[in-house]
């Protein structure tokens, strides 16, 4: 004989729930096979024994030889303790013209401790009302752990706002997505992550969910989490919802509308550093904020003030798609310009106001590219020709200086030579090339000679012989008569 032994609170649970299940069933036999006039029955159970909170109860209803049948439910008929998760009936005649009637509703409790089933009415039977005590957590297990953080804790309207939600609990659950809502503000979900733990052999996951919530309405807010679903090991569980409530605080009555709150960020690629008179440029720059118009935009480039010798045309103005931002808005802006004068040019710097939420003052975030160095080459040009002109000039006055000194030492060498050497011929021969290129055909060789800069007396010398050549030993000797 085999004999199986359990532990005594278990015996107990398992004999309350066989002896349930043998009186139900044998009352259900004895009134099929008793007399068609029998009177009916109304039973009502749910089932586990000890339902923990998430996991689903199931509620059983059989009816035999009902007058009416089975209602329907709806969810307001369990209350706020319960959520009506599902139902299905059936109906069916024996042989002996009994009708018998089941339904089925799977419920999850959305609180622990005591909770009440309803009480069911038909035809005169009836089920009492029955109390539930729903666990927070299986024996042994870890409970739900949920922590909700806001930053800033105390937000002002406009202003970007981060919300999270830790979700844990046993090992093996996978939580599903949760829909959250907010009321007065505007709220777009981030990815969520997981991180795993392990704790005395037991592996557990956290998660956490992430939204971005941008306030607009200042007093207080609420944040609405739905249902927390979740799988584990194949079976569905659900957590009741939670809600968290926080305070706004409201703009300054002089902010205007469409201005960030809370400080935006400027990313200004490098624009060029040297252009030529007439050259195009293109100013860049990245923006990130949040509640930003391309209209509020336009009017920001169009107050920048302009500095001299540049003409700034109309902006290109583009907001960037990037679901994985939140409602954080990417905008790309391209201003194109003209340089018009040469020099050291100052780019125009683009300035957006915002409130400074910590300060409770405006500030304002500024994109600036620095400074250009604008050449004109027209007048680099000209300047060039006029240095080439000048120091050709200034080579020729030196180059004429050089000849001219050079000419002279040459002159000086040569009748230097003429004297020492006696040279009557050498003598001749320039005063015969003289009056060839002379305009006064009687230059006679004493004329001549007094006009060198380089004669001696030694030259009047070789004068006399030249003259005694040519004119005989009467030749005048005179030279102020000739």
């Amino acid at each position: 004989m085999m004999m199986i032994r359990c532990a005594p609170g278990a015996a107990r649970v398992a004999a309350t729930r066989i002896i349930r299940h043998v009186l139900c069933a044998a009352a259900l036999l004895r009134y099929m096979h008793a007399d068609p006039a029998a009177a009916a029955i109304l039973t009502c159970r749910s089932e586990p024994a000890h339902p923990v909170l998430g996991q689903p109860v199931l509620w059983r209803i059989r009816g035999l030889d009902l007058s009416q049948p089975l209602p329907d439910w709806r969810p307001g008929d369990f209350g706020e303790d319960w959520l009506l998760h599902g139902q299905s009936t059936s109906r069916s005649v024996d042989s002996r013209g009994h009708t018998l009637q089941s339904a089925e509703i799977t419920l999850y409790p959305m609180a622990s401790g005591g909770l009440k089933l309803p009480s069911l009415d038909i035809g005169g039977l009836h089920c009492a009302a029955t109390q539930i005590d729903v666990a927070g957590h299986a024996p042994g297990e870890a409970p739900l752990r949920m922590a909700s953080r806001i930053a800033p804790a105390r937000p002002m309207v406009g202003q970007m706002t981060r919300i999270e939600l830790d979700l844990g609990g046993p090992g093996g659950v996978v939580w599903g997505p949760i829909v959250a809502q907010a009321t007065n503000a505007s709220l777009r979900e981030l990815s969520a992550t997981d991180t795993a733990s392990s704790a005395r052999g037991d592996t557990a996951t956290q998660w956490r969910y992430v939204w971005d919530l941008l306030p607009l309405r200042p007093g207080p807010l609420t944040m609405h989490f739905g249902l927390l679903e979740a799988r584990r090991f194949g079976q569905l569980l659900i957590y009741p919802p939670s809600k968290l409530v926080f305070q706004v605080r409201p703009l300054p009555a002089f902010w205007p509308a469409g201005l960030p709150v809370g400080r935006p960020q400027f990313l200004a690629p490098s624009a060029p550093g040297q252009l030529h008179v007439g050259g195009l440029g293109i100013l860049r720059v990245r923006l990130r904020a949040v509640g930003l118009s391309a209209q509020m935009l336009e009017s920001i480039v169009a107050a920048s003030v302009v500095p001299d010798g540049l003409n700034m045309y109309p902006p290109r103005i583009r907001q960037l798609d990037a679901p994985d931002q939140g409602l954080q808005q990417i905008w790309l802006i391209d201003w194109p310009f003209r340089v018009e004068r040469a020099g050291l040019v100052r780019y125009p710097i683009l300035r957006l106001p915002y409130e400074d939420p910590e300060l409770g003052a405006p500030q304002a975030a500024e994109a600036n590219w620095g400074r250009v160095q604008v050449d004109d080459p027209g007048a680099r040009r000209l300047r060039q020709w006029a240095l080439a002109i000048l120091s050709f000039i200034g080579f020729s006055a030196v180059a004429g200086s050089a000849y001219k000194v050079f000419q002279a030492s040459r002159e000086k060498r040569r009748w230097t030579a003429i004297g020492l050497n006696q040279d009557a011929r050498t003598l001749e021969a320039l005063w015969a090339m003289a009056r060839i290129g002379s305009q006064n055909p009687a230059l006679t060789l004493r004329m001549w000679l007094t006009r060198q800069a380089q004669a001696q007396q030694r030259h009047v010398k070789l004068v006399e012989e030249v003259e005694r050549r040519l004119y005989g030993p009467e030749a005048p000797r005179n030279p102020s008569k000739e």
